[in-house]
């Protein structure tokens, strides 16, 4: 949290794990199908970010924004 309250630190993931469960995991238990990756055939729904979520330190990942958004191949979304 914020202000430095253990939330649970025994139960971290990885970066890649984290993404895995909100893209791919996240479409699988919902039932929606071809999206949550990027695959031959598959939705090209994603988002850019501003920043290298595996570069910078994960206390950082809370300062990351959406620098760009596509749905279906398009842009829809490009931060100012």
């Amino acid at each position: 949290a914020w202000d430095g309250t253990d939330l649970g630190k025994r139960h971290r993931v990885s970066i890649e794990e984290a993404i895995r469960r909100y893209t791919a995991c996240g479409a699988e238990i919902l039932g929606i199908k071809n999206v949550g990756k990027i695959k031959k055939n598959y939705e090209a729904d994603f988002i850019v970010l501003d920043k290298d979520i595996f570069e910078i330190e994960p206390d950082m990942i809370d300062t990351v924004k959406v620098a760009e958004t596509y749905i279906s191949g398009n842009r829809e979304y490009i931060m100012k």
